[in-house]
């Protein structure tokens, strides 16, 4: 959309009838501009801000428009990881895996756990979804898993996620790749 927009407008020719924009006004034209160049400058803040500004009668377009903003945000090959929420990155993952750079976004996910220390009990259901790709994530997820059992009072629990460490213990060292990653 914002490629579109900007292509468009940069050519000036508008081959889009106001019908199908769905009602957008010539503010919200005006503030799609804006989206437009805050996301080429990774300023995503920013456009995310103009986002919910957008006045249109069309509720699916935010929706949509914020998905945009938040792709681009976490698809770049060099994100912040402090500065993203895992709970925020995780559920786009988790709500868009069509996505044809899934690979690419799931690796951020995991630098997020990663590098944020985010622990099992809260990265439990993302990762019985998407399975750690790198080895540097399977030992951090490894980690820690054996910290949350330390700290697991049911017996039940405890020997099916103890089972579960064994398991990829057994993983990780028979098809780990341990070079530089």
């Amino acid at each position: 959309l914002c490629v579109f927009v900007s292509n468009s407008f940069a050519k000036g020719d508008h081959p889009i009838s106001v019908e199908m924009w769905g009602g957008l006004k010539s503010k919200d034209v005006e503030l799609l501009k804006q989206l437009t160049i805050a996301t080429k400058e990774d300023n995503f803040d920013q456009a995310l801000f103009i986002v919910n500004s957008i006045q249109n009668n069309k509720s699916e377009f935010t929706p949509v428009a914020k998905n945009i903003v938040l792709w681009a945000k976490y698809s770049k090959r060099e994100i912040d990881a402090r500065k993203i929420s895992f709970s925020d990155i995780s559920r786009f993952v988790n709500d868009n895996s069509f996505l044809p750079n899934i690979a690419e976004l799931r690796k951020n996910v995991e630098k997020v756990a990663v590098v944020n220390n985010i622990p099992y009990s809260f990265s439990e259901q993302y990762f019985k979804n998407y399975p750690a790709v790198n080895t540097g994530s399977k030992i951090y997820l490894l980690k820690s898993k054996i910290d949350y059992l330390n700290r697991l009072q049911k017996e039940s629990e405890r020997e099916k996620l103890i089972t579960d460490i064994q398991a990829e213990v057994s993983n990780i060292w028979v098809n780990g790749n341990f070079s530089i990653e």
